[in-house]
């Protein structure tokens, strides 16, 4: 009798461990920006792209993993047993920016740090004085990039207002006919930006 039940739970046991999850789970893309992301399941991975308004099911078997791939820093996303919903990050990082240069022109450089109304910029006007940036990421020495501006020509050699040696700026202007060059000192303090000559 004990073996014929231990036989018996044996039995239930194996046919228990031979039976696969199925099902679909649901990537909608409620962002501003084309997503990409990589779905694992029954030991492999597969990645989509998806556009902005876009709705993708995936069928899976066994199990169900989400990861996001990119943009990194400027979505968000809520997920549930079978279902994803991607959103627009809000900015995360305020800066008072002090700039006693001249006005210029911060880049994003696709790094997705810059803001601007809460969706991600390619570039922000820096005016000389003080403003204020939003950011999804923190700004390091390294993430800031600046614009070179438009050139201007001294005799017959041909300047840019921004210039960039190895990890430093340089202003260059026009000084009675002959180039001045100043280095720009870049200061990063908690929510402070400093960039001056």
């Amino acid at each position: 009798m004990k073996k014929i039940a231990v036989l018996l739970v044996l039995v239930l046991v194996l046919a228990g461990c031979g039976k696969k999850e199925s099902g679909i789970f649901t990537v909608q893309n409620d962002s501003s920006y084309p997503v990409t992301f990589s779905i694992g399941q029954d030991y492999k991975t597969e990645k989509y792209t998806l556009e902005s308004g876009k709705t993708k099911d995936v069928a899976w078997k066994q199990y169900v993993l989400f990861h996001s791939v990119s943009p990194s820093g400027i979505i968000t996303w809520q997920e549930s047993s079978n279902k994803v919903v991607i959103t627009n990050n809000t900015p995360a990082y305020k800066y008072q920016v002090r700039n006693s240069v001249t006005p210029i022109t911060m880049l994003d450089s696709n790094q997705n740090i810059l803001s601007e109304n809460d969706e991600k910029a390619d570039s922000l006007p820096i005016p000389e004085g003080e403003s204020e940036i939003e950011c999804f990421k923190p700004m390091t020495q390294q993430s800031i990039i600046l614009d070179k501006g438009t050139p201007f020509t001294i005799g017959t050699k041909q300047y840019t207002p921004i210039e960039k040696i190895e990890s430093s700026y340089y202003f260059n202007e026009n000084d009675g006919g002959k180039i001045k060059t100043s280095k720009i000192n870049i200061v990063i303090e908690n929510n402070l930006i400093i960039i001056y000559k």
